[in-house]
C-alpha cells in the first residue's frame, strides 16, 4: 500500500493547520466512500478541494496521511468510549452501552474505515505495525471497562482468574471490527444487529447468575485456573 512522493516537509501556522485538518477529513471520507483502494492522492485531493502536493508536503506519503487520520479518529473514539463507559454501573448496562457505541460507529462509518485500513495493512507489514500501535488506546478503554467489574468487589471479581482481561478486551475489539467486515459482504444482512441484541439479553442473564457464582466462591468453591496454552511447554 506504500505510495510515496513529494516533499517530506512540515509547516506550522493556522493556515497550515487548517489544510492539514482538511487532508485528514478528506482521507477518512475517501475511505468511507470508496474503501482503502479508493483513497488515492487524486481522490483525496478532489474530495478536500486542495492540490495533491499538499498531501505529500504535510504528511510525506498517503500511508502517513492515513495513519494520521486514523490516529485522530481513534483519539476521538477512545475519548467518547471512555466518557460513555465511565458511569456504567452494571453488566447489563455495559452491554447496552457497547451496543449503542457499535451502532454509532457503524452509522458514522468509523468501523468501515477501521475494517478497510486493516485490509490494506494485510499486504504492507510496516504499515500494519504502525496501524497496530494505533489500536492500543482503544483496547485500553475496553479493558478499563472490564476492570470495573473484575476488580476487587466487582461483579466479575470471582471469575477474574479464568478471564484474562487483556485477551477478552482484544476479542471484544476484534468482534466490533470483524462484524463490520462481514457486513460489508452483505449490506442488508441483519445478523449483526441480531448478534448484539443477543449479547444484550445475555448481559442481563449473566448479571442474574453472577451472585450465585459469587456466593459459591465465598463458600470456598474453587474456580478452575486458566488452561495452559498448547505451546506453553515448547
Amino acid at each position: 500500500m506504500v505510495r510515496r512522493g513529494g516533499d517530506n516537509g512540515r509547516a506550522g501556522g493556522t493556515g497550515s493547520d487548517l489544510t492539514r485538518a482538511r487532508i485528514l477529513d478528506a482521507t477518512l471520507q475517501c475511505i468511507r466512500d470508496a474503501g482503502i483502494v479508493g483513497a488515492s492522492a487524486r481522490a483525496i485531493a478532489r474530495t478536500g478541494g486542495f492540490n495533491q502536493a499538499s498531501i505529500y508536503y504535510h504528511f510525506g506519503s498517503i500511508n502517513d496521511a492515513v495513519l494520521a487520520a486514523v490516529r485522530e479518529l481513534g483519539d476521538e473514539r477512545a475519548g467518547r468510549y471512555r466518557d460513555r463507559l465511565s458511569g456504567v454501573s452494571s453488566l447489563a448496562e455495559l452491554v447496552r452501552v457497547a451496543v449503542e457505541l457499535h451502532r454509532e460507529d457503524v452509522e458514522s462509518g468509523t468501523l468501515r474505515v477501521m475494517a478497510q485500513v486493516m485490509a490494506g495493512a494485510a499486504a504492507d507489514e510496516p504499515f500494519g505495525e504502525a496501524l497496530g500501535d494505533l489500536f492500543d488506546p482503544w483496547l485500553d478503554v475496553v479493558v478499563e471497562a472490564l476492570e470495573q467489574f473484575a476488580g476487587p468487589g466487582g461483579a466479575l471479581a470471582p471469575l477474574r482468574q479464568v478471564l484474562p482481561l487483556g485477551e477478552l478486551g482484544y476479542a471484544i475489539s476484534a468482534l466490533f471490527v470483524g462484524v463490520e467486515t462481514m457486513r460489508a459482504l452483505r449490506s442488508q444482512d441483519r445478523r449483526a444487529g441480531d448478534l448484539f441484541g443477543t449479547f444484550e439479553r445475555l448481559g442481563g442473564m449473566v448479571e442474574v447468575l453472577l451472585p450465585l457464582v459469587t456466593a459459591g466462591a465465598g463458600a470456598g468453591a474453587a474456580l478452575p485456573g486458566p488452561a495452559p496454552a498448547p505451546w506453553a511447554g515448547d
